[in-house]
């Protein structure tokens, strides 16, 4: 076996592994736990074969892998402006700057109409979240060496921070269980409606334009049998950032889970993550969810005989009532 077939034997030991976080625009990347360093690899290798630094790094550096999850993309059209406003244009007549003008109206309007949600008083029977899917979080979490070689287990939280006094919820589950299609996203949108006191008649939802989770067919199925099923509340809304400013609530929550994770050098397993999840913060409820939660919702668009579906793209909200389903 050649030298550099051992180092990526040896590399993969380490068991990278891909992240959900802008998994379209990263699909082949993999992953290590922050806290490891090539060094770190480096000089564990060479207690089975001495190889210099620079060529484990430079094979290391050829398989794609990073050291942190990544980061939410900036926004390609406000890069793509600042790179153009470079040169001097006619704004009045430029196709760039008049696109970004109107990216520029969405993406303020849209936090505009953020803010009113986060700071009026809204009526008892309403509800308001900001929901967004963490980063993959992967355990077991441990400060030995050994533990770098074990096989990850990838687990998944749903945040649904309340913009208001209402606690906020992390629904849980992990790898094991289901994963992170569009049913098993709508399945986590179902266990915190079902779950929700009787008194709420209508939810409404802030999220980003991931396709994959919340702007898809699927979960606006779902949505159409919840506020048809005598269980179900009046009204489902469905409100989109503009793509690259979704700051939320509930990043703030994932920021908090993070640093509280920081805290804890052992981690073992799933129930000890919700412990410490469920301790960190009284307004936070951890609703771990099994097989039994989750259900198989169908994609209900392709059941209409009418072709005249509104493209994903252009849909900024979307009001599930009885009888009835809007896009606009």
């Amino acid at each position: 076996m050649r030298t550099e077939e051992i180092v990526i034997k040896h590399i993969n030991s380490f068991n990278p592994v891909v992240s959900h976080y802008n998994l379209k625009h990263t699909p082949n990347r993999r992953f290590l736990p922050p806290d490891l360093t090539i060094k770190y690899m480096w000089q564990d290798f060479c207690n089975l074969q001495k190889i210099s630094y620079d060529l484990y790094r430079r094979i290391f550096e050829k398989q794609n892998i990073g050291f942190k999850k990544p980061s939410q993309d900036e926004c390609a059209q406000c890069l793509k402006h600042k790179v153009h406003i470079i040169r001097q244009c006619d704004a009045s007549s430029c196709k760039i700057c008049c696109q970004f003008e109107n990216h520029k109206k969405s993406y303020t309007e849209a936090r505009q109409h953020y803010e009113n949600d986060s700071n009026q008083e809204v009526m008892q029977d309403e509800k308001v979240y900001a929901v967004d899917m963490q980063k993959v979080l992967l355990l077991p979490k441990m400060s030995t060496k050994e533990s770098f070689f074990v096989s990850r287990l990838v687990v998944f939280n749903e945040t649904f921070a309340s913009l208001h006094k209402d606690g906020n919820i992390c629904v849980m589950w992990h790898e094991a269980i289901r994963g992170r299609s569009a049913t098993d996203v709508a399945s986590a949108y179902y266990n915190v409606i079902k779950n929700s006191d009787n008194v709420t008649k209508k939810f409404t939802f802030w999220v980003d334009n991931c396709s994959a989770q919340n702007k898809n067919w699927t979960l606006y199925s779902a949505f159409a049998t919840f506020v048809n099923c005598e269980w179900g509340p009046e009204e489902i809304t469905l409100k989109y950032f503009e793509p690259g400013h979704s700051f939320m609530a509930a990043d703030s929550v994932h920021g908090r889970i993070s640093t509280e994770m920081k805290k804890h050098p052992n981690i073992y397993d799933f129930e000890q993550l919700l412990k410490i999840n469920e301790q960190f913060s009284k307004k936070t409820k951890c609703l771990p969810i099994n097989n039994f939660d989750f259900f198989l919702f169908e994609d209900g668009s392709k059941q209409r005989k009418s072709n005249n579906i509104p493209l994903l793209e252009k849909i900024k909200r979307s009001v599930s009532q009885r009888m009835q389903t809007l896009v606009l």
